[in-house]
């Protein structure tokens, strides 16, 4: 029988799930979905909550964007090998998937012919031989989606993960061959890596709940490949279906359906943590806890009240006063009259410089009725960063802090990944938020045509 984890001991923590809360803020955040009621000096004891969670694939429907590890590929191997396919010739690159466990990962060879294609070879018995594994191909080729999106070669796969107790989890994984040199299409040039392997977990598990009277549809999808067990991290969404469409929306930064397990949640009336994770995913034992402890853990860790959502549409957009990478000083408040596309990107980000063409075109169309750009560079070198700007002709301010990731702007605004845009109208309110394409067009647009009648 799978053992379960046991997150949290039957009396709660705080300071403990501060902790854990703390460590993953980055990757999502602990939410309070509505206002925390005054706690009842005698809360009523309510048995835990037990569900049962079946084996899934296909996570891309409920989390709508694909987070990836990177794997670079370089000319040695990352371990010791015991054997390697002989006569491959030039055209042979090593990378390292890592994985939790005492071994810590499993190896793989992407050799190339003379003909152009290409093989992947992954050592998925994890006997540190290639000789013995299948190679895979690769499917499909680079290109660009619908959506404006790069497309990628991919490669589906599954490999085993240790879970104490049980048999090993299968785990579902695609992997996207990245070379810059070919990847052509707008936007797929942005990796930090020049030669890799883009690799996305597509197993999930999916179940149903009983929360406020009414039974939904829950999921549990993994965030990472590392640390000791795929769904026990505590970085694993939680997603509950909400809004009684039937649908999981789990979306990273955008989404008021999606939790963490390593931390308490608040929905309605109740508050809950997760007690027990079965090590693969099967069970999951939700206990309610007081929503005010709750609240109180989430407003410690210092997270959005929603999501990574920021502030939301009708709020006063967060002030600042900042240096630019010209050395001005760029106080928000400076630009009210003016509706103002604050953006926050990074040379290095492939979805940002795909974005580029749509934000550098709303810029020139609108600029001389009243429309702003304010970029918020979350690069860690400025120099690179004023040579992408002038040869890219991205000629509105760009603010600059120097600490990357940990750029202060971005956490008061609950930005959790880029690209992520705010649209802010002339009075300082944010108007719109992660608009893209036509979207962000038209909500200029229409923002002006309303500030045009208000003046007139």
């Amino acid at each position: 029988m799978t053992q379960p984890q046991r997150l949290f001991p039957e009396t709660l923590l705080p300071m403990g799930l501060f902790a854990a809360a703390v460590v993953t803020a980055v990757v999502t955040a602990a939410v309070v979905v509505a206002a925390a009621p005054t706690a009842p000096s005698t809360p009523k004891a309510t048995p835990p909550i037990e569900i049962r969670l079946e084996d899934q694939t296909g996570v891309l429907p409920i989390v709508e964007v694909l987070a990836s590890d990177p794997i670079p590929l370089l000319p040695m191997p990352g371990e010791a090998l015991k054997g390697v396919p002989k006569n491959l010739g030039a055209g042979v690159l090593y990378g390292f998937l890592k994985r939790g466990g005492a071994d810590g990962g499993l190896s793989l060879l992407v050799h190339r012919a003379g003909d152009g294609s290409e093989r992947l070879i992954l050592d998925a018995n994890d006997n540190e031989d290639l000789t013995d594994d299948p190679p895979l191909a690769w499917e499909g080729a680079y290109g660009t989606g619908a959506d404006g999106r790069p497309v990628l070669p991919h490669i589906r796969t599954t490999i085993a993960m240790a879970c104490p107790g049980s048999a090993p989890v299968e785990v579902a994984l695609v992997l996207r061959r990245f070379e810059r040199e070919r990847a052509t299409t707008p936007g797929a040039t942005g990796y930090a890596m020049a030669n890799g392997i883009l690799v996305t977990i597509d197993s999930y598990r999916q179940g149903r709940v009983t929360i406020g009277g009414r039974e939904r549809p829950i999921a549990l999808v993994p965030a990472s490949l590392s640390g000791q067990g795929l769904f026990t991290h505590p970085s694993t969404a939680l997603v509950i279906d909400l809004n009684d469409d039937g649908k999981l929306n789990g979306h990273p930064f955008r989404s008021t359906e999606r939790f963490r397990i390593g931390a308490p949640f608040i929905i309605g009336k109740e508050a809950f943590q997760a007690k027990e994770v079965a090590c693969d995913g099967r069970r999951l034992v939700l206990s309610t806890i007081d929503p005010a402890v709750a609240a109180q853990v989430a407003a410690q860790a210092r997270m959005p009240s929603r999501p990574g959502s920021g502030p939301a549409p009708g709020e006063m957009a967060p002030e600042f006063a900042l240096a630019t990478i010209d050395g001005d000083t760029l106080r928000l408040r400076d630009y009210r009259g003016k509706v103002v596309l604050l953006d926050f990107w990074a040379t290095w980000c492939g979805p940002c410089r795909a974005e580029l063409p749509h934000v550098r075109r709303a810029f020139e169309r609108y600029h001389d009725r009243g429309f702003e750009v304010v970029g918020i560079s979350l690069d860690a070198s400025v120099e690179p960063l004023k040579r992408y700007i002038a040869a890219n002709g991205m000629t509105w301010p760009q603010i600059f802090q120097g600490r990357g990731a940990m750029t202060p702007l971005k956490q008061s605004y609950g930005v959790l990944t880029i690209p992520s845009t705010f649209l802010v109208d002339r009075e300082g309110r944010i108007a719109a938020s992660q608009l893209r394409g036509e979207q962000l067009h038209q909500a200029i647009e229409t923002l002006l045509r309303g500030e045009t009648r208000r003046s007139d």
